[in-house]
């Protein structure tokens, strides 16, 4: 029993899916005919309920030990991303972390810059709170148009917003998807002028890209 749990263990670890069902299947089987055909050829009966429930039990845990494993690790990526991809974009990725490839690799992509115009001015003539508001509402609604577009948000830099297309998946047209995210964010700065309430406010003007 300790023989074959631990050797079906160890395999099972480094078998997953289809493959290692049927192998503890066959384990199962192979150990109900050896042991009748101990008995019927030697006579030496061997119990069938412990080595069986041991390698179910084996299989059991193994599996519960991949899964909790393995939504940890979707966890991780999930909770990495999310800050720099839309929900649905970074679950994609947390699914199939095989998108990423490690070490980085050469991709013709779109890269999006875009800041406030006249900003060093206006943090001039601001109180920092007031300042830190702004911006927290400004980039919210901007980094909001880059996630409706599937863009992913690589920094900020200062008033700055640097997003990128076709990076971590792959985005045939990344080009466009920038695009209309420029002109989204162009719109959502329309509506933050209408809702401003700081008269001949900088920030109102449009955005330099």
């Amino acid at each position: 029993m300790v023989v074959v749990t631990v050797v079906l263990g160890w395999v099972l670890h480094r078998v997953r899916g289809f493959a290692g069902a049927a192998l503890t299947v066959l384990v199962f089987l192979g150990y109900l005919v050896g042991s009748q055909w101990l008995f019927v050829a030697y006579g030496v009966p061997l119990s069938l309920v412990y080595p069986l429930v041991a390698i179910g039990f084996t299989y059991t845990a193994v599996g519960v030990q991949h899964y909790v494993v393995e939504e940890r690790e979707k966890r991780k990526i999930r909770d990495a991303f999310g800050l720099y991809l839309n929900p649905h974009l970074a679950q994609r990725v947390a699914e199939h972390p095989e998108l990423l490839a490690l070490g980085g690799e050469k991709r013709d992509l779109t890269v999006l810059f875009s800041d406030i115009r006249g900003f060093t001015t206006l943090s001039e003539g601001l109180e920092p709170e007031a300042l830190v508001e702004l911006l927290n509402e400004y980039l919210g609604a901007m980094t909001d148009v880059v996630f409706a577009h599937d863009g992913t948000l690589d920094k900020y830099i200062g008033d700055a917003i640097m997003a990128v297309w076709g990076a971590p998946i792959a985005q045939p047209d990344h080009a466009a998807r920038a695009c209309r995210a420029a002109l989204g964010m162009g719109e959502a700065l329309r509506a933050l002028t209408v809702q401003c309430s700081t008269a001949a406010c900088p920030c109102c003007t449009p955005a330099s890209a």
